[in-house]
């Protein structure tokens, strides 16, 4: 029951900084929509054409917000599984944006950066004490 309460937290979390991060770049960085949202060509040239510091923003959100997801999850949870489980969801969806046409090291490093958060959360968050020695706490 932790574990599946730690997911859904660090979910949430990991949703919560990849938005205000994104925020952040957008702002920083604005990109350039299109007028009619539904033209996919439109949309990736706007992609394409937008600034480094825009494209690195968004991989920086994918990786902040898996680390901050993994983290929570981790600490709630006292298992790592629920933070590599967001992570490898997130690198799973990411690895769809093959299907795009965006620079190759965007391309490459999408699926890549949720991964390394996770990887991240797991090195740097500890596991509480007596869960981690196998203890029983009263």
């Amino acid at each position: 029951m932790k574990a599946l309460l730690g997911l859904l937290a660090g979910i949430v979390v990991a949703a919560l900084v990849m938005m205000a991060v994104g925020y952040v770049g957008t702002s920083l960085y604005p990109l350039h929509v299109p007028a009619d949202p539904s033209d996919r060509q439109a949309l990736i040239e706007g992609i394409r054409a937008a600034p480094l510091g825009a494209q690195v923003s968004v991989l920086l959100a994918w990786f902040l917000g898996t680390f901050a997801g993994a983290a929570v999850a981790k600490k709630l949870s006292g298992a790592a599984w629920p933070g590599w489980a967001i992570g490898g969801v997130l690198a799973a969806l990411l690895a769809f944006i093959f299907f795009v046409p965006l620079p190759i090291w965007l391309q490459t490093l999408s699926p890549i950066a949720p991964l390394l958060g996770a990887a991240a959360a797991d090195i740097l968050i500890r596991r509480p004490k007596a869960e981690a020695s196998g203890e029983v706490q009263a």
